[in-house]
Parts: C-alpha cells; structure tokens; sequence
C-alpha cells in the first residue's frame, strides 16, 4: 500500500520523518508535576536537593531528580506518555536520566525556537563518542510557569527524560541502571 500526499501522516510517521512529536498533556492529569515544579522555583525545595547551575542562565535539580518526588516518575505514566512513546517507536524504552532544568528570563532557552525542545545530545567521554547518545529518545515537558510568585531569576521549567534500548542500557552507569529499574517496575 502506497500513501499519498494528501493522506494525514499517522503519528508513527510523523514521529519517524520529523524526529519529533508533540503531545499536549492534559491539565488534570499534569497539574500535580506543575505545583511540584512551581514549588521548586518559588524556592520551596525539600532538604537534601538544590538548583545547581550546569550552563549559564540554567539551574537542575540536584542530586537526583527522580528521587525528589514520586510524581516525577508518575507523571509518565498517568498522563500516558510512556505508552505513547512505546507506540511511536515500537520498542519497549528504558528510562535512564531524569532532570529538570530551570532557565532564567535571560537564557537563550526561552526563545520561542528554543534548541532544547527538539535537539538531540551527543556525548563524549574519553575522547570517544558514547555509543548510544544518538539513539536515545526524550520527552520534553516544557512546563511555562509565569505565575504569580514564581522566583524571578528562574522562570521556565523543563522536565526531561531520556530513555534508551534494554542493550544500550548496559553502557551506562550504574545510578542509571537503577533508575530504570525503579521505573520499570512502576509500569509492570
């Protein structure tokens, strides 16, 4: 079967020719993570974590964010992105990274063509390429908290997760590994 021009792609399409999707959450389901993540910018965070700067006019949360709150995992499942995401690839994905990143009103990252809602990372360690920087799949969930009393230097959150093939997993390091563990056994 041949599809023609005029025929709308399917997700899976879309996803394979674009190298993205873009899935609308809805806020019943979302608004849980969007108090967690607005409690966070307002300076209410939960001792034994911090905003630590990686790049300039950029903040994540530290040490782990995964291990902040129980919804930062539960958010993939209840809004079903984890099972969007296995549809438009047709694998099964393991979860390896999750990170929020928080930017300032001055950062090239809340242009409106922000690199960071599409790009995909390449690593180096060693001098050599990590084998799976190319292959690995993120969602991006670009959470717009201008609200009232949301600290001024940091005003645009995103929480990233990055997923990887059962193989590739093996290359990583080992408090990956158990992050993926915990997130697999959240979803079987």
């Amino acid at each position: 079967m041949h599809m023609s021009i005029q025929e709308p792609l399917s997700p899976v399409h879309k996803y394979y020719l674009d190298g993205y999707y873009t899935h609308k959450f809805s806020e019943k389901k979302s608004s849980k993570i969007n108090e967690l993540i607005q409690e966070i910018m307002i300076g209410n965070i939960r001792k034994g974590f911090s905003l630590v700067s990686k790049y300039s006019e950029t903040a994540d949360l530290r040490p782990f964010a995964a291990d902040y709150d129980e919804e930062i995992l539960d958010f993939l499942i209840k809004t079903g992105a984890y099972d969007i995401l296995r549809k438009l690839t047709g694998q099964d994905l393991y979860l390896y990274h999750a990170q929020l990143r928080i930017t300032s009103p001055s950062s090239n990252l809340n242009e409106k063509e922000s690199y960071m809602d599409w790009h995909r990372d390449s690593y180096y360690k060693g001098g050599k390429r990590i084998p799976y920087s190319n292959d690995q799949v993120v969602i991006f969930n670009a959470a717009a908290l201008h609200a009232a009393g949301v600290n001024q230097e940091f005003n645009r959150a995103r929480l990233i997760y990055s997923f990887l093939t059962k193989d590739q997993l093996e290359t990583v390091e080992e408090q990956h590994k158990n992050l993926s563990k915990t997130f697999y056994n959240k979803v079987t």
